[in-house]
């Protein structure tokens, strides 16, 4: 008896939960339909705001840098680069540019939209990346130079680590109103692990550098 009801129990939570996650869905299709450049860009800024997060936590229980208190304003600031820079930047660039460059559909189609996507977003991106933080947090056009010199290289290659396969998948299996949101997905590891090689002190010459491996 005592077992049936557990099992009803849990049948009702599965089903709370399915009913719940539609209603979430429908509620961002809506959102996504009628507002596509904001909702994106708030998504990018609360994925950007928790891939910090992430990464503040593994810096924490690794190298025991902060006292294991989360700097908010770091925080902040990520949400504000996903928020006012990638998110209308892959807008534009998934709904808009993209499909103009190639308009044609299938597997070819996807395997040049990847190519050009990785040959002109990230080496873009990476350095607006690294000059939009300095300037929110008041560092010089030295600091920034030097900053670029240090981690641009090692940035770009975790990259090619990650979104080439990442991104074919997302043009080849992906609606287009959708392929931010998958982005997104995998933003909140690659974000954590971005945040980990910004934030660090040494550069990948020196014995400090922190290794983030994929």
């Amino acid at each position: 008896m005592e077992y049936q009801i557990y099992q009803n129990c849990k049948g009702l939570n599965y089903i709370r939960i399915h009913l719940t996650s539609r209603h979430m869905f429908k509620a961002y299709n809506y959102l996504l339909t009628k507002h596509p450049l904001v909702t994106k860009s708030v998504t990018c800024g609360v994925i950007s705001f928790f891939g910090d997060a992430v990464g503040q936590l593994i810096e924490i229980k690794t190298m025991k840098s902060q006292d294991g208190i989360l700097d908010f304003k770091r925080m902040s600031t990520f949400f504000l680069y996903g928020s006012l820079i990638l998110g209308p930047t892959l807008h534009s660039w998934y709904a808009r540019i993209l499909p103009r460059l190639v308009p044609q559909v299938g597997g070819f189609a996807a395997l040049k939209k990847m190519l050009i996507d990785q040959a002109i977003v990230p080496p873009t991106l990476i350095f607006v990346f690294y000059s939009f933080f300095n300037f929110v947090e008041g560092k010089s056009a030295t600091h920034t130079k030097n900053e670029l010199r240090n981690k641009y290289l090692e940035t770009l290659m975790l990259n090619y680590k990650v979104w080439p396969f990442a991104n074919f998948v997302n043009f080849m299996l992906v609606p287009i109103q959708y392929q931010v949101l998958f982005q997104n997905f995998i933003s909140l590891f690659f974000t954590a692990a971005l945040s980990i090689i910004k934030n660090s002190k040494a550069s990948k010459s020196e014995s400090k550098q922190v290794k983030v491996e994929f």
